[in-house]
C-alpha cells in the first residue's frame, strides 16, 4: 500500500520521491494530502508556497 501511496502522491505536480514521502510521513495518507490546505501544504520541508500552489491548484481543476 505504501509504494501505491508514494506513486500516487509523485503524480501530484512538482511532487517527486522524496517529498512524496515526506507528505505522506506528516499527513498520514494521500486522502489527508489532497484534503489539506495550501498553508498545510507549505509546511513541508522543500514545499513552498509555489509547488503549494501548484498543487492545490491542480486538485482543484474541474474536468471539462
Amino acid at each position: 500500500i505504501k509504494s501505491k501511496s508514494l506513486y500516487f502522491l509523485q503524480g501530484l505536480p512538482s511532487v517527486g520521491p522524496s517529498i512524496s514521502n515526506t507528505l505522506l510521513e506528516y499527513f498520514g495518507s494521500p486522502e489527508n494530502v489532497v484534503l489539506a490546505s495550501e498553508e498545510e501544504l507549505m509546511e513541508i520541508e522543500g514545499l513552498g508556497a509555489k509547488k503549494a500552489r501548484r498543487i492545490r491548484k491542480f486538485l482543484s481543476q474541474k474536468l471539462r
